[in-house]
């Protein structure tokens, strides 16, 4: 099939990258199998349990896949939504700041354990 891009010209062949085609393969398995479940009759727990085994996944990752799946019933509902790296949730200045504030006042020596150990120590010679 012929791609052309918007001034008529034909446009470059896309290259998929090895990566984008094995989750595509991943997909439609999973979609192989949750088909197999919605048209599967009698009781579900059991059916759900065979696929989890079958795609090793837990039950709890099969729902959410099924629950994907039933409204389009498309492969591409299946791929990961996610494109690319997560970005980071704190600007990097504020990431500075909790950093340094966690060291100042949470990563200092604990003078209660020390005193624990050596109370422990007197009672044990106490008893002894």
């Amino acid at each position: 099939m012929q791609r052309f891009n918007a001034a008529g010209r034909r446009a470059a062949p896309v290259r998929r990258r090895a990566k984008d085609d094995e989750n595509w393969l991943d997909a439609k398995r999973v979609a192989r199998e949750l088909e197999k479940l919605l048209e599967a009759a009698g009781p579900r727990a059991a059916a759900i349990a065979r696929a989890a085994a079958e795609l090793q996944l837990s039950t709890r990752q099969v729902y959410g896949l099924l629950a994907r799946y039933r409204d389009e019933r498309t492969v591409s509902s299946l791929l990961a939504r996610n494109k690319g790296e997560r970005t980071k949730r704190l600007a990097g200045d504020v990431e500075t700041i909790v950093k340094a504030t966690l060291e100042e006042q949470w990563m200092i020596p604990c003078r209660w354990r020390s005193e624990s150990a050596h109370i422990r120590r007197r009672e044990h010679f106490w008893r002894a």
